[in-house]
């Protein structure tokens, strides 16, 4: 009998999202029905860095971005792109500070899943900053 080979880990972040008002809620999203691993679950958004996420330019559009190594960074921009294409959730906020409330064109979401529009350019085109500094690391 031969021993399973180890697998190298991929490094990939999960946004667990919570909300309490007006009561707890916990924000998760079904896996495809036609997806080989874990097909039908009800899971977190998440998944591996992809193509841009590490990019330098996006310092200029993460507040709290000289407050973390570059790993944390990459790992917190995959983490906050894929709640924007799982589940429609940009979290940022406005040029002037404020909560960012508006709607995600459907067409921009499966644009940046499917590698054709950058995740930069969406941000850059709405004006806000993606809030690194308020995402926590839970657990690894």
């Amino acid at each position: 009998m031969t021993s399973p080979q180890p697998v190298d880990p991929v490094p990939a972040a999960t946004m667990l999202l919570l909300r309490d008002e007006p009561e707890f809620q916990v924000l998760m999203v079904k896996r495809h029905h036609q997806i080989d691993f874990a097909s039908g679950a009800l899971v977190f958004p998440g998944g591996k860095p992809a193509t841009g996420d590490d990019a330098a330019q996006w310092a200029d559009h993460c507040a709290g971005w000289d407050t973390l190594e570059p790993t944390q960074r990459t790992l917190r921009i995959a983490a906050v792109r894929e709640a924007y294409e799982e589940a429609g959730i940009l979290l940022a906020d406005k040029s002037d500070g404020s909560a960012f409330e508006g709607s995600c064109d459907p067409a921009s979401r499966k644009a940046v899943e499917q590698g054709e529009l950058a995740f930069l350019d969406v941000v850059r085109e709405a004006d806000v900053q993606l809030r690194l500094d308020r995402l926590s690391d839970f657990a690894r």
